[in-house]
């Protein structure tokens, strides 16, 4: 977004994230109006633009990357979290923690990739790429090398990957 630019309920549909501690822009959640999740030193929390003020604070310390999707398949976007201590969560848009994986690895980012068989949570870890289930249940290696940045594609299956010297095959 530039500067001082304005962003109607319309132009937040689902989600804008920028990784390295960024900020994620949530909307509709659960109001029906635009939303931040907004890493910080204190948490991570969703700040409701309107009223200006935060819908949910958690305690959760240190998040590396987060993006908002529906991972469920309930019509409401999950905020999934990427951490250094080696834990990715998924929250639902209330702030109730849905899910948790302790990967025992520092995670760099995190991107939620559409597919036929339901989304994939693909995370940067050192040396590859790990693909969860929803639940967090499974995990599958996508990709290795090593990995800074990730997003995915509107398209299913395509997940994007910047990095030293990695290619995604």
């Amino acid at each position: 977004l530039a500067q001082d630019e304005v962003v109607s309920d319309d132009d937040v549909s689902s989600a804008l994230s920028l990784g390295d501690k960024g900020v994620a822009i949530v909307g509709p959640i659960p109001t029906g109006l635009p939303s931040i999740v907004w890493p910080t030193e204190r948490g991570v929390g969703l700040f409701d633009l309107p009223t200006l003020k935060d819908d949910w604070l958690r305690a959760i310390t240190p998040v590396t990357d987060c993006v908002p999707a529906d991972v469920d398949a309930d019509g409401k976007p999950e905020i999934i979290l990427a951490k250094e201590d080696g834990y990715v969560l998924v929250y639902s848009g209330a702030g109730e923690l849905l899910h948790s994986r302790l990967v025992g690895e520092p995670l760099r980012a995190v991107a939620v990739v559409p597919g036929a068989q339901g989304p994939t949570i693909a995370a940067a870890l050192p040396g590859r790429i790990a693909g969860y289930s929803a639940d967090l249940k499974t995990e599958r290696v996508l990709a290795e090398g090593e990995y800074r940045l990730l997003a995915a594609a509107d398209e299913a299956g395509v997940l994007l990957a910047a990095g030293e010297g990695a290619t995604v095959t």
